[in-house]
Order: structure tokens, then C-alpha cells, then sequence
């Protein structure tokens, strides 16, 4: 049996059973036939020679199609926060957005910050113009995977001219209820023309076993937008592993990406 052939068993079922729009079909068939056709990338490979994706290939592949029941206190959600930041923030546990322990009440007039899954469900049409389109091209298999399964995420909409004071945070928290367990978080930020904003993903791990993140995010930047991006990993002892990745299109745009470090009892991260 080939390293692949659960993922493609489990996207059988899940392409039955999920509600979407129609027009995400074919980018989902598109993301599972290229990650069927490239596999998991080995060190026999140039661009991966320094990356052993061994430990994710080796896990069951348990796609987290459900929010845990259990929620997560204010204390805990509290830890992750950046103490007394102020900024709009959103909450993910294991890829499911949670309403609870997010906070949106700085937002200003004509900004749009919510989750993926909620807008798909509306008026989809910004998002038809540019979920996937930016990513899709010689997607690598992560990417491709992530296309084929990935259920909610953060949608940011910043209008043209708006320049936000305050920065948007975005939390993803993995708990690793069973080991293999896989979340496919897909953001979509949209920076119109001339605006301005500070965007922060924190990827944390509350995790037990052994699981998974797999994120995408994808900055569509209008002609003289200027966004400031952060990406926080900071995960358990257990071999928790996020892999977040940021493919960009922008025309006269500036994108200053940051990494800060994981904490010194993190585990190497991809």
C-alpha cells in the first residue's frame, strides 16, 4: 500500500459528505490528483534534502472533519493571546473556527475578518475569484492536500484605503485527541489597493499524541497594499507538527513576512 492511499480513500467519503459550492469541486479534485501524482516528498529530492517528512507519511491519517465538543477555557486561550495586545482575534481548534473565545469587536467599519467556512456558506463570491487561484499552480503535495480537504479558516477582507491600528491575530490550537489527527486550516487575506494591515498566525499545540497541522494561507495583495505578516510556532513535546505555507500574489504590494522562533522546548517545525 502506498503512503497515499489512505488520504485518497478518506477524500472518497469526505467529497460525498461535505457542503460546499459547486465551484470547489473541481479545485478539490485538482488538489487530490496532484498530490496522487507527486506523494510525499522524500530526501532524495533537492528541494526537501534537508527535510525529513517521514514522521507526517508515517502517521494514520485522521482528518479532523468535526470541532472537538469540549471547549477551551478563557484561561487557556489566554496563554496564547500575547498578553494585553489589542487586536481582533480569531480562535481555531483543530481547523474548526470557535466563536467563544474569539474577539472582533475592534473592528472597523468595511473590514471583513470571520471564518472560511461561515462565508462559503454566503456570499461566495470574493472567494471564487480567489481561494486556490494563487496557490494552485505547481502546488507542492502539502498545498495540493491541503486544497483537497481543508473545511474552515480565516477570511480577512481589508478595503481599499483602510489602514488598521490594530493587528489581527489569528490562533490555531491543536489538541491531538488520537494520534494522526489532521487539521487543513485554509486562510484567505485580501489587502485592497493602498491599505495597510498586521497580520499574526500563532500555531500552538495542547497535544498529547502525535498529530498534525497542515496550513495554507494565501495574501492577496492590491496595487500599493502593504501588510506586515507574523507566523508564531509554538508546540508540545509530543511530535505535533505544523507546516504552514504562504503562497502571495500583489502587484505593486509589500509583504515584510516575519518567523519568530518557537519556544525553547518546541519541536522542530516545516
Amino acid at each position: 500500500m502506498k503512503a497515499t492511499d489512505p488520504h485518497l480513500e478518506k477524500f472518497e467519503r469526505f467529497e460525498k459528505e461535505t457542503q460546499q459550492p459547486a465551484w470547489l469541486f473541481p479545485l478539490r479534485k485538482a488538489g487530490i490528483a496532484r498530490f496522487a501524482e507527486l506523494g510525499f516528498p522524500t530526501l532524495e529530492q533537492e528541494d526537501w534534502r534537508f527535510t525529513n517528512v517521514a514522521p507526517i507519511a508515517n502517521l494514520p491519517f485522521k482528518p479532523v472533519f468535526q470541532a472537538p465538543p469540549d471547549g477551551l477555557t478563557p484561561e487557556t486561550v489566554a496563554r496564547f493571546t500575547f498578553g494585553r495586545l489589542p487586536a481582533a482575534r480569531l480562535v481555531f481548534v483543530d481547523g474548526h473556527y470557535v466563536a467563544g473565545p474569539s474577539a472582533t469587536a475592534r473592528l472597523e467599519p468595511g473590514v471583513v475578518i470571520g471564518s472560511l467556512a461561515a462565508a462559503l456558506a454566503g456570499d461566495s463570491g470574493p472567494l471564487e475569484q480567489h481561494l486556490g487561484r494563487w496557490a494552485q499552480e505547481e502546488a507542492g503535495p502539502f498545498t495540493a492536500l491541503n486544497t483537497a480537504f481543508f473545511q474552515d479558516g480565516a477570511f480577512v477582507q481589508v478595503p481599499p484605503g483602510k489602514i488598521l491600528e490594530a493587528p489581527i491575530h489569528l490562533l490555531f490550537i491543536s489538541t491531538g485527541k488520537e494520534a494522526g489527527a489532521t487539521s487543513h486550516p485554509r486562510s484567505l487575506l485580501l489587502a485592497e489597493a493602498a491599505s495597510q494591515a498586521t497580520v499574526i498566525e500563532s500555531y500552538v499545540s495542547l497535544a498529547d499524541a502525535p498529530c498534525f497541522t497542515n496550513a495554507v494561507t494565501e495574501l492577496v495583495l492590491g496595487e500599493g497594499a502593504v501588510v506586515e505578516h507574523c507566523k508564531f510556532l509554538d508546540e508540545s513535546l509530543a511530535p505535533s507538527i505544523s507546516r504552514p505555507s504562504t503562497p502571495v500574489w500583489g502587484g505593486a504590494a509589500t509583504w515584510p513576512p516575519t518567523r519568530l522562533p518557537p519556544g525553547p522546548d518546541s519541536p522542530a517545525t516545516i
